[in-house]
């Protein structure tokens, strides 16, 4: 599961992960973004590479109430292609959503504890997304949903699932809509190998979505004799 992102980077760090994107605007910093939240979405647009803000949470495009769709925000990889709600999308519509991280809960009793996940040397994270569009009377709605698979170790210490990461040089494959069998040209959607991740516990500041400061990814000071997870990659 991944229920909320960062994003903090800047035009440039953001463009020199993705075949120097054009980004001619600023990119608003965003320190805990839930479901139906804007988030960044980069895809082919008119033949070119976009990006495209996006509602977090997928409504396929023969929806007849957009507001029935709940928890679309994620979408598991192993069922993606027999769920109605995704397979149009993952067929034709995948795309990339760039993060600067995540956070993710791990349970310890009956204890939600916040960890904070991200790239080891600070670059964005880039996620294998799937998009639609909404277009009724005179609403239309992009909206998106993150691609997830089983965590890898030790990451699974933390949660069973995590989302699927993509590198540079499996982008421009991921967002082309002439391939439309992923599973044969992409093995690796069902295999995340030790990505380049480092992980550390936070404030349940962030557990309130109306908390966006920037201490939300800050790591804190835990006692010693309260055990916690602390792995590195």
């Amino acid at each position: 599961m991944c229920g909320r992102l960062t994003f903090y980077h800047n035009k440039n760090e953001l463009s020199s992960s993705i075949c120097n994107l054009d980004l001619p605007f600023d990119l608003p910093k965003e320190y805990n973004l839930a479901p139906s939240s804007l988030i960044l979405t980069i895809h082919l647009y008119q033949g070119e590479l976009r990006l495209i803000p996006k509602r977090w949470g997928l409504i396929p495009h023969w929806s007849k109430d957009p507001l029935s769709h709940k928890n679309t925000f994620n979408a598991r990889i192993e069922s993606v292609t027999e769920k109605p709600t995704f397979r149009t999308a993952f067929k034709h519509h995948r795309c990339i959503i760039p993060v600067s991280g995540y956070f993710e809960w791990a349970t310890k009793g009956k204890e939600k504890i916040p960890y904070y996940i991200k790239d080891r040397t600070n670059r964005p994270l880039l996620l294998a997304g799937i998009w639609d569009e909404y277009d009724r009377e005179d609403e239309i709605i992009q909206s998106c949903s993150i691609l997830t698979t089983v965590s890898s170790n030790p990451l699974s210490e933390i949660h069973p699932r995590m989302p699927i990461l993509l590198n540079k040089n499996q982008i421009i494959d991921w967002i082309d809509p002439t391939i439309q069998i992923p599973f044969k040209k992409f093995p690796w959607l069902k295999s995340q190998q030790n990505p380049y991740l480092d992980f550390h516990r936070v404030s349940k500041n962030v557990n309130s979505v109306q908390y966006q400061e920037e201490d939300t990814v800050d790591k804190i000071q835990v006692d010693p004799s309260h055990q916690q997870i602390e792995f590195n990659f």
